[in-house]
């Protein structure tokens, strides 16, 4: 793998971004000990949501392997006070470690040291990696976000 381009989500893309976001967030503190059912009733929709009408997503995808083969995806947006707003980043196993967390906030405009507003408390190993930014945890912006 020589580099990594990005570029935004295609429809073609959301099918593994909800997938890929809905089962990485199933063992989450938040959502462990709702029932399957319940879970993905609530938050499919949501995250179909975000993807389709609201903020869509960029990916990450190494040029040689082809822009199917996604390494990395980033939803957010900068909310209208300005600010920083993540919903979710997720990086599939094999391309951990290689920077592509930070190359995500940046491509999705966020710069170090900024303030990210969240609507959830991210998992550990995400919290560790986010630790450049000052993250926010504000569980009420989803309703100004729905």
């Amino acid at each position: 793998m020589t580099s990594i381009e990005a570029r935004r989500a295609t429809e073609d893309d959301i099918p593994f971004i909800c997938d890929s976001w809905i089962k990485s967030y199933r063992d989450s503190p938040t959502a462990k000990h709702l029932s399957t059912s319940v879970y993905m009733a609530g938050h499919t929709p949501i995250v179909e949501h975000l993807l389709r009408e609201r903020c869509g997503a960029i990916v990450l995808y190494p040029p040689d392997a082809g822009a199917d083969e996604i390494c990395g995806w980033i939803c957010a947006e900068i909310g209208g006070d300005g600010q920083f707003v993540l919903h979710y980043v997720y990086i599939k196993g094999p391309y951990r470690g290689l920077g592509l967390l930070r190359r995500l906030m940046g491509a999705a405009g966020c710069v170090d040291g900024e303030t990210v507003l969240t609507t959830h408390v991210p998992r550990r190993h995400t919290r560790r990696k986010l630790r450049r930014y000052r993250i926010t945890v504000d569980p009420y912006l989803l309703r100004e976000i729905l």
